[in-house]
């Protein structure tokens, strides 16, 4: 099966969408390139700012939908399950495929996609587009199932190793894993063809996936869940990525583009995606390590354990995927532009201050919030069905740990991506595997005395040492924030005064008037926050967003003059 477009088709489409640029392929037959007059350039140059707004709307809506079902998602969990020995084995056996196929499929969004938008414009004498896809996809597959072939084949030995505390709950988490196990081999497969239509900027498709997986996980959850238990909700993981699969298939299908069998590795790009991904998928493995560090640990706890730390942290976590990510993913995106054609000006540390700043400015009105609110949070969220007190309590208690660690998590964060802004994988890498030896190290010491209150706060320190690596690396490649800047601080510090007055009026407003339990407590939260939001936006668009939005702007003047 070779590609229905040949390089030069796939090059001219693709690179007339980055650049701004008409094709600039040579041609074979007439010997010239082919450029666009000066007229037209003007004009394509306008259509790709708009295209850059559209695609970073596509991605931030279908990221928030995406997020906002997921956590439908864990509310179902709850409510079905609750802090169970279920709950504990589904969580356990699911890290595994979901750790080890995220990491091979990571390596496409970080390698595959800079890999064709810097080199897809050029006929490469040694080969086609087509045929690097095609051994990228054949040596995919080969892995994935060799993978899948040794875990199914070994699945027993393999939850000894990771849950060396289960007993009752071996046997069941032994039919989960295995039977979730052939879903990553689709998992993979998207993750590669959906960084084929990202650098096609079919992002669109790419926004719809984690949407449509989502989607179906809970659907199949309320029908195959009441039917089967916890088993079928595995069998639901299994059906939301086939699904997906066939969906990306059939999205590739519509870009012309056709996958064949070659299992050879005779593309230099090929070798070279092979040589850039073993630093990228280490990279993964360490993102994955901490939660599954965390895991093996808690698998020695009494059961319900591993949930009640799984709740806390994505109710935690909320923050960051409904609002960081969205406000400043675009920042990344700049910053590394702004290093790939200028390097290390003024502009880019500008850019690196705005990035801190408006991580804080996000990151600390969610702090206060979830301090306050955490226990009724919890009830709102979770405690429903089987989800009941004695959990919700527990559950609030490790939300209290994974939030006072939130802003340092916040800023390795914000690090990592300034660092890969500037292709320093290696410090990226660095600061990440002393995180995670940190945490193994925490885990070790504090499981005993401290149960899991002691693996939340071991996560945190270790989130503090990566940091600490990150500030290293930076100030040695003489990338600082800049100078302290007075007037943001004291704009920035009097709004957070103000949003911690609102929400904790508003919460002592609640508990006054009996609004603890439903639609009442849901309203009292719903008022703190817009009357805190209300008084804390105007920082917000003094302190962050709207001279992130002139310094976004800037580089895009200059690439059209550059064009």
């Amino acid at each position: 099966m070779g590609a229905a477009l040949g390089s030069k088709q796939i090059a001219n489409r693709y690179f007339s969408r980055v650049s701004g640029h008409g094709p600039v392929i040579q041609s074979a037959s007439k010997g010239r390139a082919l450029i666009p007059s000066e007229s037209e350039g003007s004009v394509q140059n306008s259509s790709r700012q708009a295209t850059f707004l559209t695609s970073a709307a596509l991605l931030s809506v279908g990221g928030f939908l995406s997020k906002v079902l997921g956590i439908v998602r864990q509310w179902l969990m709850a409510a079905m399950f609750g802090a169970s020995a279920a709950t504990d084995s589904w969580l356990m056996a699911s890290v595994i495929p979901t750790a080890m196929f995220e990491i091979i499929g990571g390596g496409f969004a970080m390698v595959l996609v800079p890999m064709l938008a810097g080199r897809i414009d050029s006929d490469a004498a040694d080969g086609s587009v087509h045929l690097f896809l095609d051994e990228i996809f054949t040596w995919t597959v080969v892995v994935s199932l060799l993978l899948t072939a040794l875990l199914e084949m070994f699945t027993p030995q393999v939850v000894h190793v990771i849950a060396p505390g289960f007993q009752e709950r071996f046997p069941l988490t032994v039919v989960l894993l295995r039977i979730i196990l052939p879903a990553g081999l689709a998992f993979a497969l998207g993750n590669f063809i959906n960084a084929i239509l990202q650098a096609n900027r079919v992002y669109h498709t790419v926004a719809a996936t984690p949407i449509i997986i989502n989607v179906i996980r809970i659907a199949t959850m309320v029908t195959f869940g009441v039917w089967w238990h916890i088993v079928g909700v595995a069998l639901g993981f299994v059906l939301a990525n086939a699904v997906q699969l066939v969906y990306l298939t059939a999205a590739l299908a519509r870009q012309r583009i056709r996958l064949h069998w070659r299992l050879t590795v005779r593309h230099a790009w090929t070798r070279e995606y092979l040589s850039k991904a073993g630093p990228t998928f280490l990279s993964h493995s360490v993102r994955f390590g901490s939660t599954f560090v965390d895991r093996v640990f808690a698998s020695t706890l009494v059961a319900g354990r591993i949930a009640a730390i799984n709740f806390a942290q994505v109710l935690a976590q909320m923050p960051l995927t409904l609002a960081l990510n969205p406000v400043v993913t675009p920042l990344f995106s700049d910053l590394a532009q702004q290093f790939n054609h200028h390097g290390r000006n003024r502009e880019f540390h500008e850019l690196v201050q705005r990035i801190y700043e408006m991580s804080l400015v996000v990151a600390a009105p969610a702090v206060v919030g979830l301090l306050l609110w955490r226990m009724p949070l919890v009830v709102l969220l979770y405690q429903h069905g089987q989800f009941n007190r004695a959990a919700s309590i527990l559950t609030a208690h490790l939300v209290l740990y994974w939030v006072l660690g939130l802003p340092i998590e916040v800023l390795g964060i914000a690090g990592s991506r300034i660092l890969l802004a500037q292709h320093q994988v290696r410090g990226a890498t660095t600061a990440a595997l002393g995180a995670m030896a940190c945490n193994i190290i925490g885990d070790y010491l504090l499981i005993r005395p401290m149960g899991s209150t002691g693996l939340v706060i071991a996560t945190g320190i270790a989130a503090v040492v990566r940091v600490l690596i990150q500030m290293v690396w930076l100030l040695c490649l003489r990338t600082s924030p800049g100078p302290i800047r007075a007037r943001f601080w004291l704009r920035w510090g009097a709004g957070m005064v103000i949003f911690s007055a609102f929400m904790e009026g508003g919460y002592q407003a609640a508990i006054g008037l009996g609004w603890d339990t439903g639609i009442w407590l849901a309203a009292a939260m719903g008022l703190s926050v817009a009357a805190a939001l209300a008084a804390y936006g105007p920082v917000l668009i003094r302190t962050g967003v709207v001279s992130a939005a002139r310094i976004m702007r800037g580089p895009f003047k200059r690439l059209g003059a550059r064009s």
